[in-house]
């Protein structure tokens, strides 16, 4: 992963959202090598953003928060999470009039439920860090981060295909929108299941459930949503009644937010299987 450009002066509409800037994650190494024998012989960061005097650090072993403290400053907390804590992350891009993208990583711990990071819009790399996320904490991945895709790959174009339509899409259309249009996938990553609800999408792959939720009137706020299987404890279906036309399927996860443990979708009940659904589900889970 190529070093970013250097960070921009944080802003004062920055600084109060509380939007981080994307450094150069090999200074940030050796400043912490230097300072601390934080880190392991064989850890490395990859990715690391700064906001005052305080850093969020991701690295080839653990999500690293380093919250300096006092006025001195001369206390510093270094707070590790382990990626097998993490049960969900997300990204989210930015919509029309916003100033951040966000990272959440949701965990199983009781003692901080969730972790959120809102990054300068001008600033951070997104689809990397999530492909980075990607290959840290799904299980089995032997790829590494997904590919960039081709020059000129078009977020846009993606959430055009999106539609508004509900259906189950073709496993093979979605694999290839998320591969051309969004480099989401890994290299040994591939689309089992997918529904198309309105405006989001809720995808199965040999390695995650994918959420794609479209916020906001616009739509132009995306939220991408990445659930491992080994944080999908129970899940089920719901057939359609005599005066609905929805069918549905839920997951139920070891997110630490509880209005977040519940993921639902509905699906039209001439156009999705969800016998077939439950059996898919029960060999990834």
């Amino acid at each position: 992963q190529p070093p970013p450009a250097a960070a921009k002066p944080t802003s004062f509409l920055d600084y109060m959202g509380q939007n981080a800037s994307q450094v150069n994650p090999r200074e940030v190494e050796a400043q912490l090598r230097a300072a601390a024998p934080i880190l392991l012989d064989d850890e490395h960061v990859a990715f690391a953003f700064k906001l005052g005097r305080d850093s969020t650090v991701l690295t080839s072993h653990r999500l690293l928060i380093v919250d300096v403290q006092g006025r001195t400053g001369k206390s510093v907390e270094y707070r590790s999470v382990l990626y097998s804590a993490v049960s969900a992350f997300a990204v989210r891009t930015a919509g029309s009039f916003d100033r951040d993208v966000e990272v959440t990583f949701s965990t199983t711990l009781a003692w901080m439920p969730e972790i959120e990071q809102d990054l300068r819009k001008d600033n951070a790399d997104l689809f990397a860090i999530q492909g980075w996320l990607a290959a840290m904490i799904l299980e089995h991945n032997t790829a590494g981060p997904p590919p960039r895709p081709p020059q000129g790959y078009s977020p846009q174009s993606f959430l055009a295909w999106l539609g508004d339509n509900a259906a189950q899409a073709s496993p093979a259309e979605v694999e290839a929108q998320l591969r051309n249009a969004l480099p989401l996938l890994l290299g040994d990553e591939s689309v089992l299941m997918a529904f198309k609800s309105g405006r989001d999408m809720t995808v199965l792959t040999n390695r995650r459930l994918l959420r794609v939720d479209r916020r906001g009137m616009t739509g132009k706020s995306v939220e991408y949503l990445s659930v491992p299987y080994r944080a999908i404890p129970a899940f089920g279906v719901q057939s359609a009644g005599s005066l609905s036309s929805d069918s549905q399927m839920r997951v139920y996860t070891t997110m630490g937010i509880l209005t977040k443990a519940m993921l639902g979708q509905d699906l039209q009940k001439d156009k999705a299987d969800i016998h077939a659904i439950q059996r898919k589900l029960m060999e990834l889970c």
